[in-house]
C-alpha cells in the first residue's frame, strides 16, 4: 500500500497486476475507515464542547447507507486520480507531494501522510547496524 501511495512509484514496483489490485482495494478500505474514524473523533470533540444537550435524532438507515456510498465513491475517485497522474522523479520527497496535494486529494492525503511517515526499516536491519557499531567501536 505504501508503494501505491508513494508518488514516485504508484504501485509500479509490484510483482503482479493482481497484487497491485489487492493493494488498491486495501487502500480504499483503509482510506474509508481512516476518514470515518476521524469524523467520529471530531464529532466527539464537538459534543464535549456543547454544554446544551440536544435531543438525539434517530439516524435514518437509508441516509446512512447513502452517505457511506458517497464517501466510498469519493475515496475511489481520489485513488484513481492519484494513480492517473504521472510519477515523480526518484529524488522527489513523497511527504512534500502529499502536503502540496492535500487540497486536491483531501480524503487520501491524511492516509498517505500516516502510512508514509513510518520509516521503512526492520528489526533485523536495526540489530545488524547496532552490532556493526559495537564491532567498530571496540
Amino acid at each position: 500500500m505504501a508503494t501505491i501511495l508513494d508518488p514516485r512509484y504508484k504501485g509500479n514496483g509490484s510483482q503482479s497486476a493482481d497484487s497491485s489490485d489487492r493493494a488498491v482495494r486495501k487502500l480504499k478500505e483503509v482510506a474509508s475507515s481512516f476518514i470515518l474514524s476521524q469524523c467520529s473523533v471530531a464529532q466527539e470533540e464537538v459534543a464535549a464542547e456543547e454544554p446544551v444537550a440536544t435531543p438525539a435524532k434517530k439516524p435514518s438507515l437509508l441516509w446512512a447507507n447513502s452517505d457511506r456510498q458517497v464517501k466510498e465513491k469519493h475515496h475511489d475517485c481520489q485513488v484513481r486520480r492519484h494513480l492517473e497522474t504521472a510519477c515523480l522523479s526518484r529524488d522527489a520527497k513523497p511527504l512534500d507531494y502529499w502536503r502540496d496535494h492535500c487540497a486536491s486529494l483531501p480524503r487520501l492525503s491524511p492516509v498517505a501522510r500516516d502510512v508514509l511517515s513510518f520509516p521503512a526499516t526492520s528489526v533485523s536491519s536495526e540489530r545488524l547496524f547496532s552490532k556493526a557499531g559495537e564491532l567498530i567501536s571496540n
